[in-house]
C-alpha cells in the first residue's frame, strides 16, 4: 500500500508540471499575440502601413510543416 501511495504521489506531481508548463505556454502565446495585435493598432492609428505576419504556433519537431 505504501508503494502504491509513492507512486500516485509521484504521478500526481508529474501530473502539477506538466499543467504548469502549458500554463505557462499558453501565457508566452497570449503575450505574443498582444504585443503584436497592440504593434498593429498603433500602426493603424498612425495611418502606418503594418505588414508583420502574426505570431504562429511552432510546428511539432517530429512532423512536418504543412503548407
Amino acid at each position: 500500500m505504501v508503494l502504491f501511495g509513492g507512486i500516485m504521489r509521484r504521478r500526481e506531481e508529474r501530473r502539477a508540471r506538466v499543467a504548469k508548463a502549458m500554463a505557462e505556454g499558453i501565457a508566452q502565446e497570449r503575450a505574443k499575440w498582444q504585443d503584436w495585435n497592440r504593434r498593429r493598432l498603433e500602426a493603424e492609428a498612425e495611418g502606418r502601413p503594418f505588414n508583420e505576419p502574426p505570431p504562429s504556433k511552432p510546428q511539432p519537431e517530429n512532423k512536418p510543416e504543412v503548407s
